[in-house]
């Protein structure tokens, strides 16, 4: 779609930021997602689990902008939007953005996790490279424990997907 053409067109892609990791940006950005969507044609889709894991690519007919849409995990099961870099429509089918909600989820519940008071053995965590004490009843620290009830599906599961720009995989890291 041309602006020049339709002169009612207009770009909105540069009123929407990059998202902050906190629920406060998430949720109101799911306000913003009925409105957003307007000014965006959707041109894929991959449903991994319905209600669960379910993604959408959108694209601003004016200025090429790409979005993914997420259904959140921690908020109500809405819908948001997120600005991602240049993709292939194939490319992004096989592994989709990581969503910013689930890096968020996963670090509250970590924080939550770790806020424990964890007794320490005098052995070192047997996870490669970790220098820290392993913690009474496991092999591991109490970071690499969690991250090892995340794997199992004892706690929330590491955020899944394409790591980029604005939303670093140290983030999840403490």
């Amino acid at each position: 779609m041309d602006s020049k053409a339709n002169p009612q067109a207009q770009c909105h892609c540069q009123a929407y930021g990059d998202l902050l990791l906190n629920i406060e940006s998430i949720e109101k950005r799911m306000l913003e997602f009925k409105d957003m969507r307007r000014h965006l044609k959707q041109i894929a889709q991959k449903v991994v689990e319905p209600g669960w894991e379910h993604y959408r690519l959108y694209k601003c007919e004016i200025c090429g902008q790409l979005w993914q849409g997420c259904l959140s995990t921690i908020i109500d099961d809405g819908w948001y939007l997120f600005r991602i870099p240049s993709t292939t429509q194939k490319a992004w089918k096989e592994d989709p953005f990581v969503c910013p909600d689930t890096i968020v989820g996963y670090i509250s519940d970590r924080n939550e996790y770790l806020s424990q008071e964890f007794q320490y053995k005098k052995e070192k965590c047997k996870t490669n490279g970790c220098s820290k004490l392993a913690i009474v009843g496991s092999v591991h620290c109490e970071f690499h424990l969690f991250e090892s009830l995340s794997k199992a599906g004892g706690v929330r599961k590491q955020p899944k997907g394409r790591w980029f720009g604005p939303y670093s995989e140290q983030a999840i890291y403490p």
